[in-house]
């Protein structure tokens, strides 16, 4: 779990922060009521997305609060056994 973690956040460090990739998005549009009326196409927004990059460091980082602790005593306890 905290491999999974830790390479989580690197992920999103590097795809956010080093390569500025982009999330692309269509604007939702109303349809013209009226079959006289032309549709426009809606525009396509790309942008970084730093919020999604914050939710993922900050779920990333709660998984190696709970599982570096729990890994380190389990790791602890069976070379205690392996010794015996």
């Amino acid at each position: 779990m905290s491999i999974v973690s830790a390479s989580r956040i690197i992920s999103e460090t590097t795809k956010t922060y080093i390569l500025g990739v982009e999330t692309c998005n269509y604007k939702p549009m109303a349809r013209p009521l009226e079959a006289r009326e032309e549709f426009v196409e809606p525009e396509e927004e790309c942008k970084i997305d730093y919020n999604n990059a914050k939710r993922v460091f900050a779920e990333s980082i709660a998984m190696l609060i709970v599982a570096l602790p729990v890994g380190i005593l389990t790791y602890r306890r069976l070379f205690k056994i392996y010794k015996e």
